[in-house]
């Protein structure tokens, strides 16, 4: 197979890759508001980046505690939406992909520690368009959830 880029593809990919760094810093901004507003929330385990990593903030993720959090990810993921705020469940586990469960006939009980990190985790909105109300909303109403 032959995938070239098209001329069009190029040229916007060329304006975007000169924006790289103000993109990259706006998600970093974002990242670190959200982290400081749900450092301290017990329901919610966070992503730890050390000193040394450089993260690129495409996701942003967080974990509920088990045991911990009164409620279920869905019911965050509801709570938000009626809020207008759009989340998502990124990586989803291969063995939870109808093709792997019929093909291989796979349980979440084969893959425990990926089925727990799947029913506890959402991806929060992160884009370079946020503005820093949008990024107040969604803390407001994540923690509002999670009290």
């Amino acid at each position: 197979f032959k995938y070239n880029m098209t001329d069009v593809a190029a040229a916007m990919g060329l304006v975007q890759l000169e924006r790289a760094t103000e993109l990259l810093n706006k998600r970093r901004s974002i990242a670190r508001a959200y982290t400081q507003a749900f450092t301290g929330i017990d329901a919610i385990e966070l992503t730890t980046v050390r000193d040394f990593d450089a993260h690129a903030w495409h996701l942003f993720v967080i974990k509920l505690v088990d045991g911990v959090a009164k409620i279920g990810r869905n019911e965050v993921i509801e709570m938000l939406k009626q809020d207008g705020i759009g989340t998502s469940v990124h990586f989803i586990p291969l063995h939870a992909h109808p093709y792997y469960r019929e093909t291989y006939h796979t349980s979440p009980s084969d893959y425990p520690v990926a089925h727990d990190l799947y029913l506890r985790s959402i991806s929060l909105p992160i884009h370079p368009r946020m503005t820093e109300a949008d990024v107040d909303r969604v803390i407001v109403a994540v923690q509002q959830a999670l009290r």
